[in-house]
């Protein structure tokens, strides 16, 4: 289907699709495809709804060490505003190796981010208990890695925060290091899993003389694996965070609009990876005319079923008990399309027989109200939509096939009513 269905994601379409997904009146495709080309992105909250411009950052996959350092509990997260940031290969293996340096973090009351070559357990639960009593306000994050590549990371990381990178190599020892050495990062983000460093703007020339530098050595290698080395570290450092800054009246309709503008942001990143098909539901109702297709192709009579219960299974909307696997019927796949016609007030029936009569990308849009190109009027999915719902349907498929038994949950009939008897109160 990917083959067949999938158009690239332009600019245009990227746009479309962020837009169709998103609330009215905010379209930013356009700009999440143009500052977010590795993945990297922010939410936040303000006044009125802008997009903030380009940042550049860096990423890190590798998370904290510990979740005693998460400062939002409620997603999981370290967050830091202005941190100072320590970046060294060697292995802090005591606690009075950093001690000048968490004194003047505490000074000037400004977060810690430490990324080292490694950390002892006792550094570690110093650390962290001093973190939970509240003197500390710090993380430690192991850079990943393996020799050089682990080395050329750090070596980045200091030069897009401004920090001197404390190597044995070049005679820059841990227990000798003074806070001068210390970078700074605008915004840090750090998950059990990755971590996000936003670069301070003082070193945005040092940072895109270093990839104009990288980049050069990438094409003058010929190696395969230092190429892909290279190719990611340009990413990395090339990064961008768009700031989508949301705002209401109401906390409520905040909420409500992050969510949605959330929602289009991964529409739009799904998009971006893997193309997009025509919306409002015209895609299943083509697909709706291939599966007979491919069940009479089958000679196994549990191929056969399987694929009726794959037909069955994308009904996102009314899955009612399932009598036998041989009766379903492939309506389903219409469903998503008819409740669109329905919530816009026209017969769904009416409008899935003239969208069979249609070429793939042709359908009905219940904005207009009107059947056109849905790609060229921005009606668009991400493709990895449809292909994760297929793929969702076929694994259900095979589960009801090895178990041959599904779980419904039963309709409860009304209670009949008591009849009323004049002169007695029920």
């Amino acid at each position: 289907m990917t083959i067949l269905l999938s158009h690239g994601a332009s600019h245009g379409c990227v746009a479309s699709t962020g837009y169709a997904h998103g609330p009215k009146r905010v379209s930013f495709g356009k700009e999440c495809r143009e500052a977010l080309q590795d993945g990297i992105d922010k939410l936040a909250d303000a006044v009125s709804l802008t997009l903030g411009p380009r940042d550049l950052s860096g990423q890190i996959d590798k998370g904290y060490m510990s979740p005693h350092f998460i400062t939002n509990h409620d997603k999981s997260i370290v967050e830091f505003d202005n941190a100072k940031v320590l970046v060294t290969d060697q292995k802090i293996s005591t606690v009075k190796e950093i001690v000048p340096l968490l004194e003047k973090t505490t000074q000037l009351s400004v977060p810690l981010l430490i990324i080292a070559e490694d950390i002892s357990r006792q550094v570690l639960e110093t650390l962290v208990m001093n973190k939970m009593q509240g003197l500390l306000n710090v993380a430690v994050v192991k850079c990943p890695g393996f020799l050089e590549g682990k080395k050329a990371l750090l070596q980045d990381i200091a030069l897009m925060t401004g920090a001197d990178f404390l190597s044995g190599d070049l005679g820059l020892m841990l227990e000798c290091a003074t806070s001068d050495q210390l970078g700074i990062a605008r915004k840090v983000t750090i998950t059990s899993n990755s971590t996000t460093i936003v670069a301070d703007p003082t070193t945005k020339a040092e940072i895109q003389a270093r990839i104009l530098q990288i980049k050069k050595d990438l094409a003058e290698t010929d190696n395969a694996s230092l190429s892909g080395k290279l190719s990611e570290r340009i990413a990395k450092l090339s990064g961008g965070v768009a700031v989508i800054k949301v705002g209401a009246l109401t906390e409520v309709e905040l909420e409500d609009r992050k969510l949605r503008i959330e929602d289009a942001k991964n529409a739009t990143f799904a998009a971006m990876a893997e193309g997009i098909v025509p919306g409002g539901g015209a895609t299943y109702i083509h697909l709706s005319e291939l599966i007979p297709i491919i069940k009479n192709s089958m000679e196994d009579l549990d191929e056969q079923s399987g694929a009726d219960i794959v037909a069955k299974d994308l009904n996102f909307v009314d899955i009612y008990i399932i009598e036998t696997v041989a009766n379903v019927e492939l309506q389903a796949l219409l469903a998503p399309a008819k409740s669109i016609a329905s919530n816009a007030g026209v017969d769904g029936e009416i409008v899935v027989e003239k969208t069979r009569t249609c070429n793939w990308q042709t359908g009905y849009n219940a904005m207009t109200g009107r059947y056109e190109d849905l790609l060229s009027a921005g009606v668009a999915d991400p493709c990895r939509v449809s292909r994760c719902a297929l793929q969702n349907a076929v694994s259900i498929a095979g589960v009801v096939l090895t178990t041959q038994a599904v779980l419904v949950e039963k309709i409860k009939k009304p209670e009949p009513a008591i009849p009323h008897v004049p002169g007695i109160t029920p």
